[in-house]
Order: structure tokens, then C-alpha cells, then sequence
């Protein structure tokens, strides 16, 4: 994949006769790069002693405008090993073990904030950029290059990861700061979206798209392991008064359409409650040590 927009200031002829074009225009899964042969050759295609830097080349006036056979297209990793960009496994290694622990200091945070700044990331679907406009041809958004190993890699390492409590509790703290000081903003995205089905596959939107219908089909449906789990997270749970009062006035002037109670009777349906004598259940069948009926559970008037 080739990025147009900066090629023409390089070459002062067709870019179409730089050697590897046309690999380089049809190759979807690689980025290809623009190399300036006179960074590492001389005008006989000998290699240099000492390589050649952008500024040497750009004050010698042979960077830009430069005709197609001073320049060759290199796929991005051969380009970066030629350069020398490239380093040996164990030298990451060693390079990754003395950063352990490294913290930018305020002034270094400041100065890489501005530096992106008002600036963006853009894809054309094929190769992401980061910029302040966004060039012809892309969209904002990014797209990840992850194969399926490297993805079934950060899987098995994320694999029974738990954040801690107090991890939480910073990302808490950290993202309650960040919308009362206006750093961060709320997606309003998804309000107003319902869902709708084809009797295929669901979609999100907020009208009603041409042969669907509002409702959601069943493939979303927990497994009876998922809901075991779930039910054991939300055991002992207690909503605090100030939660209760924002579902409660969340819901207040709320309608319910005919189509919502027709799918709430059918749930309901056939349903009957049953009792151990301390806990309630809605069900079919009766489960064992239960008996047909409700127990009815005096609240705390102090609370």
C-alpha cells in the first residue's frame, strides 16, 4: 500500500516509474516506504563509507524532486533493518530491562501531549495515519494489524488476569476527574439507539431500517455457567440511597411500549413462585426443598 499524498514531493517524474511500484500499489497487508537510494549510494551505486542523514541529503538539495531512478520502494521492515532501525531480539531485551520501571517526568508528559496535540488518527482501511486534517481517500478510526496467533497470545496472557481493588478504585478516581475538569467527554453515541432484527441478526440504530423489526433475537442468551457466575458476583450486593435515587429518577416518565409488555408476559408465562420459608424463586418447576408459594421478608426499617 503506497501514501500517495507524499510521494509527489519526492519524485519529480510519474511515480509509477520508481522500481517496485507496482508490487508496492498491490500489496494489501504490507506498508511499503519511499527509499532515497543516495542516502546509502553514490551516483555509481557504490555504497557509501558513511551514510548520508535527511538533513545532509535536504542541503545538498537531493531530497526532494528527485528523478524516479534515485528512488526504490522497500516494504516498511526492510526499509527500517536497512536504517538499522531494526534490533536483534536480545538487544530488546536488554533495552526493555533498563526501561523497567521507567516514568516520564511531568515535563516530558507535557511536551508529548502537545506534540499530539489537536492531531488524530486516520485509516484508509488499509494503513493507519496520525494527523491534523484528514487526507483524501481515509476516515477517522484506527485498524489493528493483530493475526490471529498474536491474538490468541495476548488472550492466553490476559487469560484469569483480575485488575485489584485498588487498581480499580484508580481508574475510578482517575476517570471521575477527568469528566468533572472536562478532560473527558461523554459518548452520547448510543443514546436514542434501539434494537432491531431481521429475524437474521440484530442491529443498533435509532429508527427502524427497511425489513427489520424492533427486538433482539435470542443468541444473546447467557449460558447457564455465565449466569452461575454472574449470580455469584451480585450476591451481597447493596445498592447505596444515592443509587437508588438515580434509577429511580431515571425511570420516572418511562413507557412501556405494547410490544415491551407482550415479551415481558411471555417471559412470565407459565411462571409460578416457590419457597424454602427465607428465599423466593420464579419458576416452572418447583426446585427441590421448595414449596408453591412466597415468603414474605419484613425490610430493616432503621436503613
Amino acid at each position: 500500500m503506497l501514501p500517495k499524498m507524499h510521494l509527489n514531493r519526492y519524485c519529480c517524474e510519474d511515480i509509477s516509474l520508481i522500481e517496485n511500484y507496482n508490487e508496492a500499489l498491490n500489496d494489501k497487508t504490507q506498508i511499503w516506504d519511499c527509499h532515497h537510494r543516495m542516502e546509502l549510494q553514490n551516483s555509481d551505486g557504490e555504497l557509501r563509507l558513511e551514510p548520508l542523514t535527511v538533513e545532509e541529503l535536504k542541503a545538498l538539495d537531493m531530497y526532494y524532486n528527485r528523478p524516479a531512478k534515485e528512488l526504490i520502494f522497500l516494504i516498511r521492515s526492510e526499509h527500517m533493518f536497512m536504517h538499522g532501525c531494526i534490533r536483534p531480539k536480545f538487544c530488546i531485551d536488554m533495552i526493555s530491562a533498563k526501561l523497567k520501571g521507567f516514568k516520564h517526568t511531568d515535563e516530558s508528559k507535557e511536551k508529548i501531549a502537545n506534540a499530539h496535540k489537536n492531531k488524530h488518527y486516520y485509516t484508509n482501511g488499509y494503513m493507519n495515519v496520525q494527523d491534523y486534517e484528514c487526507p483524501k481517500g481515509f476516515r477517522k478510526g484506527m485498524i489493528y494489524y493483530h493475526v490471529e496467533e498474536h491474538s490468541k497470545k495476548l488472550s492466553n496472557a490476559l487469560m484469569g488476569h483480575e485488575t485489584s481493588e485498588e487498581r480499580k478504585v484508580k481508574i475510578s478516581e482517575s476517570l471521575k476527574r477527568g469528566y468533572s475538569e472536562g478532560k473527558i467527554k461523554k459518548n452520547n453515541w448510543s443514546k436514542g439507539m434501539k434494537w432491531y432484527n431481521n429475524g437474521i441478526k440484530n442491529i443498533r440504530a435509532k429508527e427502524c431500517p427497511e425489513g427489520f423489526v424492533p427486538g433482539r433475537l435470542g443468541d444473546f442468551i447467557c449460558s447457564e455457567e455465565t449466569r452461575k457466575k454472574m449470580s455469584e458476583k451480585r450476591k451481597g450486593r447493596k445498592f447505596t440511597a444515592e443509587h437508588r435515587r438515580k434509577i429511580s429518577e431515571s425511570n420516572k416518565g418511562k413507557v412501556i411500549s405494547k410490544e415491551q409488555r407482550e415479551r415481558i408476559a411471555n417471559t412470565l408465562r407459565n411462571k409460578k413462585w416457590y419457597t424454602n420459608g427465607k428465599i423466593n424463586i420464579l419458576s416452572k418447576d418447583c426446585p427441590e426443598g421448595y414449596s408453591r408459594g412466597r415468603t414474605l421478608v419484613k425490610k430493616d426499617s432503621s436503613n
